[in-house]
């Protein structure tokens, strides 16, 4: 997504760092939590390394061991840093191709007091330390409230796809009984109906639907169905 890959941009800008990352913090059904890349560097640096990188950036990235210095920030919610990195404990090493870390430092980008993601930054000169941290929960919010906006879209789209299976599936329902079938407001419109009952009517496909009563049937008999809802529903 080129909103984090900008983000990151910045980030590492502020930071006067050579790459980092920006991960989502994600949960399985049983509350365990992984990380999925939303912005990674371009750590291309030689055959080795480039050859990694188009590795990395070619596909969806999930990080489920967070007992690493990427990842601890996540799980203990707390700035980490880590200025030698080769000897840190906490480290476990590098994939093959990427370039050396030195110094390291894993940001937790928190919203509502929850964790929703994790930044990166690596090999300042000089390292990090907790004023750094300090200084960019302003920006992590930020990308905190991206993140939030991002997933509340994707929640939408998602409840829109169900009603749409829904109404799918209920005018499939419909549709497979031959008998007439029809739903009504108060006011007599027609809300959904079925072929069968369209037939019955003598009506063509779709010229139903949305209408009221008074607008298919005869004045009398439009007035008397109406008459009998009204009295149903009192």
């Amino acid at each position: 997504r080129p909103v984090f890959d900008a983000l990151l941009r910045i980030l590492i800008s502020m930071t006067e760092s050579e790459f980092g990352f920006l991960d989502e913090v994600m949960r399985d059904p049983d509350g365990t939590p992984y990380k999925v890349s939303l912005a990674l560097s371009n750590i291309a640096w030689d055959s080795a390394s480039s050859h990694l990188n188009e590795q990395l950036r070619g596909r969806q990235l999930e990080f489920r061991d967070l007992s690493t210095l990427a990842g601890l920030p996540a799980t203990d919610q707390r700035p980490l840093i880590a200025n030698d990195a080769p000897r840190d404990p906490r480290s476990k090493g590098l994939p093959a191709g990427h370039p050396p870390i030195r110094c390291f430092m894993g940001l937790p980008v928190r919203s509502r007091g929850e964790v929703v993601g994790v930044a990166g930054v690596a090999n300042r000169q000089g390292g990090y330390d907790e004023e750094m941290a300090k200084f960019l929960e302003p920006f992590l919010s930020a990308c905190a409230g991206i993140i939030e906006a991002i997933r509340l879209r994707a929640r939408e789209r998602a409840a829109a796809g169900a009603l749409r299976a829904s109404e799918l599936f209920m005018q499939n329902v419909l549709e497979s009984i031959p008998v007439p079938i029809f739903c009504k407001d108060r006011e007599g419109r027609y809300l959904r109906i079925n072929r069968a009952f369209e037939s019955f009517l003598g009506k063509p496909e779709g010229e139903v639907a949305g209408k009221t009563v008074f607008e298919i049937w005869p004045a009398d008999a439009a007035r008397a169905d109406h008459e009998k809802d009204q009295a149903l529903l009192a």
